[in-house]
């Protein structure tokens, strides 16, 4: 009978040791459920950051292309393809498909492009309508208030 005993109590033993309890795996999987909740938000906000300076500072190439352009020829250009020869690989620049920040909340830039406009003091390289000024980064620790530290 002894044997009998001991052969249950070794076979109970090493079953409750064979794999993860269920509360074990739900414990696992709440604590990836907290991580990426966090992460997941930091790195699409990371994204639009990323787009939106792209989108400046090919605008911002434009720019500076449109006033070289100027300065060379004597007149302003037609269009965005005459600044071929002061953009480098002007074919392929094309703004990011995500999304980015134009003043104060974000935008997709699905099917835009970059153009030039009139913008009233003279022309300027423009996406979507929007010169590079008025697409921005969000702006960490920004208060109410801005400019008013005397409160008067």
């Amino acid at each position: 009978m002894t044997n009998l005993w001991t052969l249950s109590k070794r076979c109970s033993s090493v079953r409750g040791q064979r794999g993860f309890s269920l509360l074990s795996t739900l414990l696992a999987v709440m604590i990836l459920a907290v991580i990426l909740s966090i992460a997941v938000p930091r790195f699409t906000s990371a994204i639009t950051t990323a787009n939106t300076v792209k989108v400046q500072a090919d605008l911002t190439a434009l720019d500076t292309a449109i006033v070289l352009y100027r300065t060379t020829k004597g007149k302003n250009p037609e269009n965005i393809d005459s600044l071929a020869e002061y953009v480098t690989d002007l074919d392929n620049l094309k703004p990011p498909s995500g999304k980015v920040r134009i003043g104060d909340k974000e935008e997709s830039m699905e099917n835009k492009s970059y153009a030039i406009e009139d913008k009233g003091k003279g022309l300027r390289a423009t996406c979507a309508g929007h010169t590079a000024e008025e697409f921005r980064a969000k702006e960490q620790g920004k208060t109410g208030g801005e400019g008013n530290a005397g409160g008067t």
